[in-house]
């Protein structure tokens, strides 16, 4: 695979990981055992190959349309979309925004300090957080509950982190996203089945 065609395709795996991410589709499960070996072993490696890509990366810029389905009291599905972009300059350099689904919020860490910007409601927040993306996110996570969509993706240990708990992967073969081919993969936890 060329490098260009590589990076094309981690663009767009990173954008149906966020969009399985935000319709919270992911959750952590405990640990299983390992994934079947005839079935996974491509997609486990495309997998490794664009995590270890992404990791390498100084500086990375992702777009992103998510949507979160929320069902009623009477089972009604609805759906809220949204759109937002995230920049990363390793190892300590964030800002994220996501404008829609009822919300305009911006994040900046600098490695000291995280603001939270939340335009649409007028209000920010601050929180000391000295140290690393990884960190920040570790933080948010266990700390505050916020699980933010694709930030698993953001960390230096990312294949990790997404193959914790994973009991089956598929190569699905070739989709199309954006109008650029790319990998089809799906995993499943013992709870979840997620896209990448």
């Amino acid at each position: 695979m060329r490098k260009s065609d590589k990076s094309t395709c981690c663009r767009q795996l990173v954008g149906l990981r966020n969009v399985a991410l935000s319709s919270g589709l992911l959750t952590t499960a405990p640990f299983m055992p390992s994934v079947h070996a005839e079935e996974s072993a491509s997609a486990v490696k495309i997998l490794e190959e664009m995590s270890d890509y992404i990791s390498g990366q100084k500086n990375l810029s992702v777009t992103f349309d998510s949507d979160i389905e929320v069902v009623t009291n009477e089972l009604q599905k609805l759906q809220f979309t949204s759109s937002g972009q995230v920049q990363l300059s390793r190892p300590d350099k964030l800002r994220a925004t996501r404008t829609g689904g009822y919300t305009d919020v911006e994040v900046v860490f600098d490695g000291k300090t995280i603001t939270i910007n939340s335009k649409d409601k007028n209000v920010f927040a601050q929180i000391d957080s000295p140290g690393s993306a990884d960190q920040l996110i570790d933080l948010l996570r266990d700390k505050y509950g916020v699980v933010a969509p694709g930030a698993d993706l953001l960390l230096s240990t990312a294949f990790n982190e997404m193959m914790t708990g994973v009991i089956d992967a598929q190569d699905v073969g070739r989709g199309v996203i954006d109008g650029v081919e790319c990998e089809h993969l799906a995993f499943r936890n013992l709870d979840t089945d997620w896209l990448g």
